[in-house]
């Protein structure tokens, strides 16, 4: 059990290395230690396991759910004022609903609960404990109403989303002969979220039916305090408190008035200057978390903040540019434009922080991200018309840019600053008579300016005078060597290894502000003396921004036959490759996601005129499994990656008929 309270779950290794289809150390996560409190789990309930190296191949205990709702209703006035003036009204109604459930981790342990409690548990004291379990998890099998009877460590999740979403935009444009024009509008957005994500794990449940038992005798209670709520549907309504439930309703209120104003300086030359105000106002009802927490619901705000938190940002933005069309001699016609912009995308409220002993909660918002913005570029018809040749280059100069992570079960933004340049060419050139090729290639060159964040997968930054370990909510904080050291110590001393758990947990604020090792600053002291820290945080400056390849490049080509009777076949391949990548702002190995590549083929026979079409296509041609991107989940699930792969290869056929 001590092992466990100083394990982070998963190692921070490459995604390429032989063990990264290992499973996450149980004991390392929250369901884990409730496992260890009861005396369900003896160990890692998923040693020895390693999951299958088919990665399209998942363990689960039940088959997984998906369903999702969207309807969307427009309303479009297109209206001509005057021979010079027309006015654009758009409105746009969207109800979504999403339902999603799944095992949790995706693969099922290899060992099972015990029939009878673990010796070392958190109720060893209590008198006929080990009859008490028996008759409460007769053969280990816990009965959780959201997992279904089962006598191993079983974890599930919900995410279920009801939003509704009203646009209006009103858009009067003008169109006279004169060198001025003007293009003014504004627009409203009412966009109102309501929904759950829930995280049930079935020992969990457990631990709570034996503090029932002992405190109301019942185990399956529901109802006030000391009763912690055991909610009694499989698909969980949100009186439970049994589960992590995510719950907080929002609000956004957005509206912008905005204008361009084009000059046409001459028949080749147009000056543009746009401008924009835009206000967002956002609102999410303030719930912790109440997991374990002795009632029923949803949980209320913290004591001493607001039962709705808001916040508001107002701004102006821009651009001001040109586009000149010269004639040059060597292209058939030419467009030159440069343009510099000014943009603003809000900040926001985090998902509030998830409570408990030794829970260091980020910050409760997060501020807007600004980007200067410079673009240039050409676009270009030459050879007689059969070639488009265009190329951009650009640099944006981000201030506030916006970046998350997942952290003491909450969703963190954090801002930074970054700048990004680039160039793109593309080509798209007709040699021949139904013969057409495309080619675009694109350069990108992205830093971080200035930040600094700490790295939940390596909070110690390798720092071997640092130690990782578990508090009573199951999060990482860092101490030091011989406060760890302490800790143990004590632990072994009184027989206790939860005492552990207390580590985490500041006892006072003494000593607050000191650097244990590696700049890693202690936030005050615990109970065994030891200074307590959230872990190093790592310089950002210089790093590269997360999915941005140096180099992407796409290639196609197709020919087109032509038959008698307006018949037509058409075959197609296109290619595309981009180079390394990282997954997250720290640019560790763990964080890197190798280059990759794709080919698709198609081929079409169609007539226009009788409406048929009948296709074949080949995604992913040369089967390539490649990751094209990961996140990292919470420390108390064992900081496990979810990654995403590239579909595999996929064939099929298609029949059309337009009436």
């Amino acid at each position: 059990i001590q092992r466990g309270l100083f394990s982070q779950g998963c190692l921070a290794t490459s995604l390429y290395s032989p063990n990264v289809l290992g499973t996450v150390n149980s004991q390392g996560t929250l369901g884990g230690l409730f496992g260890a409190l009861g005396g369900f789990q003896t160990g890692d309930a998923y040693a020895g396991k390693m999951q299958t190296q088919d990665v399209r191949d998942i363990e689960s205990t039940f088959d997984p759910i998906y369903r999702s709702k969207t309807d969307i209703y427009q309303f479009n006035v297109d209206w001509d004022l005057t021979e010079n003036l027309r006015l654009n009204w758009l409105v746009a109604y969207t109800d979504f609903d999403l339902f999603t459930r799944q095992d949790y981790n995706r693969y099922v342990p290899s060992n099972a609960f015990n029939s009878s409690p673990n010796p070392v548990n958190a109720f060893a004291a209590v008198p006929g404990y080990g009859a008490l379990y028996a008759s409460l998890f007769p053969g280990g099998v816990i009965n959780d109403p959201q997992n279904s009877p089962y006598n191993r460590f079983t974890t599930s999740d919900i995410s279920s989303a009801e939003t509704t979403q009203w646009n209006h935009e009103l858009r009067l444009q003008s169109a006279y002969d004169g060198p001025f024009n003007f293009n003014l509008g504004a627009n409203m957005l009412r966009y109102q979220a309501t929904g759950d994500y829930y995280v049930m794990f079935n020992t969990g449940t457990g631990y709570y039916q034996i503090n029932n038992l002992l405190a109301t005798g019942n185990p399956n209670c529901v109802g006030a305090a000391p009763c912690i709520t055991v909610d009694p549907n499989s698909d969980p309504d949100r009186s439970g408190r049994n589960y992590y439930d995510s719950y907080g309703p929002y609000d956004l209120a957005s509206h912008a008035f905005f204008g361009e104003l084009y000059w046409q300086m001459n028949d080749t030359f147009k000056w543009t200057l746009g401008l924009r105000y835009t206000d967002d106002k956002k609102e999410v009802e303030n719930h912790q978390v109440a997991l374990g927490v002795p009632g029923i619901g949803p949980g209320g705000p913290l004591p001493g903040t607001p039962d709705i938190l808001k916040v508001q940002f107002k701004e102006t933005t821009g651009r001001f540019g040109f586009d000149w069309k010269p004639d040059l001699g060597f292209t058939d016609d030419t467009l030159l434009y440069a343009f510099y912009s000014r943009g603003y995308k809000a900040g926001g409220l985090n998902s509030p922080c998830s409570g408990g002993g030794g829970v260091i909660c980020g910050p409760a918002t997060f501020d807007p991200e600004f980007v200067n913005a410079i673009e240039i570029g050409a676009k270009n018809t030459i050879l007689n018309g059969t070639m488009t040749l265009n190329a951009t280059a650009f640099h944006y100069d981000y201030k506030g840019y916006q970046v998350s992570k997942i952290i003491n079960r909450a969703s963190t933004n954090e801002n930074i600053d970054a700048k990004i340049k680039g160039v793109e060419l593309e080509s798209v050139w007709q040699p021949l008579q139904g013969l057409r090729l495309n080619a675009a290639i694109g350069w990108l060159d992205t830093e971080i300016s200035s930040g600094q964040s700490i790295d939940t997968f390596n909070r110690t930054q390798s720092n071997p005078n640092l130690v990782v370990i578990k508090s009573s909510a199951a999060s990482n904080c860092v101490i030091d060597m011989v406060a760890a050291q302490t800790a143990l110590s004590i632990s072994n001393a009184i027989g206790n290894p939860f005492a552990l758990l207390s580590a985490c947990t500041p006892a006072s604020t003494a000593g607050a502000g000191t650097n244990i090792g590696g700049g890693a600053l202690a936030v005050g002291t615990n109970a065994f003396g030891g200074l307590v820290s959230d872990g190093v945080p790592v310089s950002l400056d210089g790093r590269e921004l997360p999915n941005a390849p140096h180099w992407t490049i796409s290639l196609g080509a197709q020919y087109t036959i032509e038959f008698g009777n307006n018949w037509s076949a058409t075959l197609r391949g296109d290619y595309y490759k981009q180079t390394d990548t990282y997954a997250r702002i720290y640019n560790a190995e763990t964080d890197k996601i190798d280059g990759w590549q794709n080919v698709n083929l198609t081929l079409t026979i169609a007539n226009p005129d009788s409406g048929w079409e009948i296709g074949a296509f080949v995604k992913n041609a040369t089967d390539e499994e490649a990751i094209t991107d990961f996140y990292l989940t919470d420390d108390s699930s064992g900081l496990f990656r979810n990654a995403f792969y590239t579909e595999p290869r996929t064939y099929g056929v298609s029949l059309q008929k337009r009436f």
